[in-house]
């Protein structure tokens, strides 16, 4: 037999490649051993192991052959699935500050997804809920191993969060406490529990008007943007009545400082100040608008009252009567010149005025008695009282106050007020000193003063041109004398007590003032048997003894003075007797 063996040869697959999602390349193969007969050719087709993912898949002979005159060696190769290029670009995002964060999306932007490929996975952006911007990263976001991702990032940005702040107009009186500065979110929200801090504050100020409300420096935080609203803080005025403290309170009693607001609210501060003894007291007024303060340990004196409303806002004088119903009494007459104050329609002209005076306590009670004389002829004013006012009279020191109730030229519907220094009481002996007030009544109007535009507690200024004052102490519960002065070249004939009366000592000099000469006399009530006159100078000095011996009751005596040797100036008689000492004041010119 002739044998014809098969031809050996080898068969090489071609290794091959292609993109993710691409077709399959044709399979082929390469006899690498041994030589192909003729015209022979290969049959049937190479495989490779099935699969569409990125990776490699072994290429074998399946049905390929060259028949069967071949011993073939098949040398496999592989099919390498390449992953596919893309690149993955995350869309920029924002949200506003307290909301939820948008879903976080990417586009394909460049190359192509294959079929129904989608990605899987979330993107990520760094941490943080504040205004900012935070960026956005891949996370575990892909489309899967088939493709090479290339991640371009992008940023969630969060804005600030709109809201609009409308204050509320908010208003107090003056002298009140400011109430809260409050507010109301017009528009927008606050989240997150954030809550604002400082919001608001006023113009600086507490008289009354008007004053904006600011937005604060620190309003919440940095994460809202807002828009404000502004709005008035009204500070509204008010009117204080001190009148309340003008209640007279007797010695040794807790006088009360009131004063009334109105309108009638609670809350405000009201100073008090008392003539230097009570500075800046602040004392809140009560649901009827009242303040008050007690005041114990004052002396009898006329004080006055201030009181003040906030800072000032509205202000109100009263004068507050301190007296001792157990104290001494005044007397006094003479004359004053008369100032010239136009604004006054009783002083349109200025000359002489006359006055005469007696004032003091009923025995165990607090009603004042007396009378009070003013005629002032070249202002046509003919002044007399009806009526003292209880508890008004005040003598302390040198100085003596009282007021009351009288009429003009006959008319009633008048009040008044007199202060009178008896200078002899001073430390260094000054001239006697005279003031009247005089007002309508219903109207308050003065009509006049000779101490104009001065308080009602101020002490007396104007010097007598002639006469005397004098303050009469009284001890152990007993009154003592009483002068009754001479003056002008007539007896003042004041309507004296019949106590008084009884007790009277008459110690005088006219005229006076004089120029040199004058006549000086005195009476007695009764007996004496040894009495003593004398002439002193200011300095004290004695100028002259003018009489010794004894006087009888009720009689007159009268003595020339004669001044001719001596300055012009002031002297004092003094008429001594065993049981008191009086004196009188004198007045010699040029």
């Amino acid at each position: 037999d002739l044998t014809i063996d098969q031809r050996d040869i080898t068969i090489t697959a071609d290794a091959k490649s292609k993109t993710y999602g691409d077709a399959d390349p044709a399979l082929t193969a390469q006899v690498t051993v041994g030589t192909i007969q003729g015209t022979d050719a290969a049959s049937g087709a190479l495989v490779r192991a099935p699969g569409n993912n990125a990776g490699t898949y072994a290429i074998s002979q399946g049905t390929y052959t060259y028949g069967s005159n071949y011993n073939e060696t098949f040398v496999g190769a592989d099919l390498t699935i390449d992953q596919r290029d893309i690149t993955i670009t995350a869309d920029a995002k924002s949200k506003t500050y307290g909301d939820a964060d948008p879903a976080l999306t990417a586009q394909v932007t460049w190359g192509v997804i294959q079929g129904s490929d989608a990605a899987s996975g979330v993107l990520t952006r760094a941490s943080g809920e504040n205004f900012g911007t935070y960026a956005i990263s891949k996370g575990s976001y892909t489309y899967g191993s088939n493709y090479n991702e290339t991640f371009v990032g992008a940023n969630l940005t969060i804005e600030k969060r709109a809201i609009t702040i409308t204050a509320d107009a908010k208003s107090k009186y003056c002298g009140q406490t400011d109430p809260p500065l409050t507010y109301l979110l017009t528009s927008g929200n606050l989240v997150n529990s954030d809550s604002f801090t400082g919001l608001l504050t006023r113009g600086a100020g507490e008289n009354t008007g008007i004053y904006p409300i600011f937005q604060g420096t620190v309003a919440v935080n940095s994460n809202y943007t807002i828009t404000y609203q502004a709005a008035n803080f009204t500070i509204l005025g008010v009117s204080i009545d001190a009148s309340a403290s003008s209640n007279p309170v007797p010695l040794g009693s807790t006088a009360t400082l009131s004063a009334t607001i109105s309108p009638m609210v609670s809350g405000v501060s009201v100073v008090f100040k008392l003539d230097g003894i009570v500075q800046g007291v602040p004392v809140l007024t009560n649901s009827f608008g009242v303040a008050s303060l007690p005041i114990s340990g004052l002396a009898v004196n006329v004080y006055k009252v201030e009181a003040f409303a906030g800072s000032e806002c509205a202000t109100s004088t009263a004068y507050l009567t301190v007296y001792d119903p157990n104290g001494g009494f005044v007397t006094g007459g003479g004359w004053i010149l008369s100032p010239v104050i136009s604004s006054l329609p009783y002083m349109q002209l200025g000359g002489k005025a006359n006055f005469g005076f007696v004032a003091k306590y009923k025995k165990g009670s607090s009603q004042v008695d007396g009378n009070t004389e003013f005629e002032f002829k070249a202002g046509n004013l003919n002044f007399k009282s009806s009526s003292l006012d209880a508890m008004s009279l005040v003598v302390a020191g040198a100085k003596a106050i009282y007021k009351g109730q009288g009429s003009i030229n006959g008319a009633p519907g008048y009040s008044f007020m007199v202060s009178a220094i008896d200078g002899n009481l001073k430390t260094s002996p000054e001239p006697d000193k005279f003031r009247i007030k005089i007002w309508n009544t219903a109207t308050t109007a003065v009509v006049y003063d000779n101490q104009a535009g001065q308080a009602d507690n101020a002490d007396a200024t104007t010097n007598l041109g002639g006469g005397s004052i004098v303050i009469h102490e009284v001890k152990s519960g007993k009154q003592s004398s009483t002068t009754v002065l001479v003056t002008d070249n007539r007896e003042l004939n004041l309507k004296l007590t019949e106590p008084a009366l009884s007790l009277a000592v008459r110690l005088g000099a006219y005229p006076n003032p004089f120029a040199k000469q004058a006549t000086v006399s005195f009476t007695l009530p009764t007996d004496e048997r040894l009495v003593t006159l004398d002439v002193f100078d200011m300095k004290g000095s004695k100028i002259s003894r003018m009489y010794e011996g004894k006087a009888d009751a009720n009689q007159t005596l009268k003595f020339n003075f004669d001044g001719t040797s001596l300055s012009p100036g002031m002297y004092f008689l003094r008429l001594t007797t065993p049981n008191k000492v009086e004196n009188f004041k004198m007045i010699m010119t040029e």
